[in-house]
């Protein structure tokens, strides 16, 4: 029913379905993406008045699922591309050394994904 594509990788077809209504694409690596598209496979269309919301789900400071509302897909718009570079989490740790406030990144493990739940078109925004 739906398909998701990272630039450099492989298409991915096969959503996993985690209820009756919301799908589920991993993105592994997700701290070397800047744009996901998702897409309808249009082998099977939307009930009329209905949609997908697409969220990505990516870790808090805490370690903590965030999720965010990305957009939509409908029928009459069946695919959209999705910045999601702006939305890595990042855990920051300060260090003093001597004189100097230094900053160490370092990077939240969790699984990372984007997920899709069908809404009426009116529930979207």
């Amino acid at each position: 029913m739906f398909g998701c594509l990272v630039a450099g990788r492989l298409v991915q077809t096969a959503a996993q379905q985690v209820a009756e209504d919301k799908f589920v694409f991993d993105l592994p690596d997700y701290e070397n993406i800047n744009h996901v598209v998702v897409f309808m496979l249009g082998t099977v269309p939307f009930p009329e008045g209905m949609g997908g919301s697409v969220y990505f789900s990516y870790p808090d400071s805490n370690g903590m699922p965030v999720w965010q509302l990305l957009g939509f897909v409908t029928n009459g718009k069946p695919s959209a591309i999705f910045k999601i570079s702006g939305l890595k989490s990042v855990r920051y740790y300060r260090v003093r050394n001597r004189h100097t406030l230094v900053f160490r990144w370092a990077e939240v493990e969790t699984q990372d994904e984007i997920f899709m739940c069908f809404k009426t078109k009116d529930d979207m925004h």
